[in-house]
């Protein structure tokens, strides 16, 4: 099974009622794919607030058997939510691998997943 942790990091001054809209849109975005799943991350609830679990502002993780492909989709989907939003950048994990997608061109983009899909043991050209 695979996991790729996807993060939605805003500006300096973005509340976190602003990333956890753009963390719904992204979401919406990836539901799309043909992934088995995607989750917003939970956490325990801070002191003081209401017992039970709380979203990770900003914070989805899709899991399953994720192809190579898969891989790239899920990151193309970033890319093109990212170059079309508010949000200052999204970065994403696959394993030890980490890449951060900020309003880059699309050909930069596009060679930067590439080495991430391949520094993770993926390859994005089956």
């Amino acid at each position: 099974m695979t996991a790729v942790r996807i993060a939605v990091n805003g500006a300096e001054d973005s509340d976190d009622e602003e990333i956890d809209r753009w963390t719904g849109a992204l979401y919406g975005d990836l539901a799309t794919l043909d992934i088995h799943s995607i989750d917003r991350v939970g956490a325990e609830a801070p002191a003081g607030a209401k017992a039970g679990i709380a979203d990770v502002v900003g914070v989805l993780v899709a899991t399953g058997v994720l192809s190579a492909t898969t891989v790239k989709a899920i990151a193309d989907v970033v890319s093109a939510f990212v170059q079309r939003s508010a949000a200052r950048s999204v970065s994403m994990e696959l394993g030890d691998h980490r890449i951060e997608i900020t309003g880059a061109g699309r050909a930069e983009v596009e060679a930067v997943v590439r080495l991430w899909c391949e520094a993770g043991g993926e390859d994005p050209d089956p």
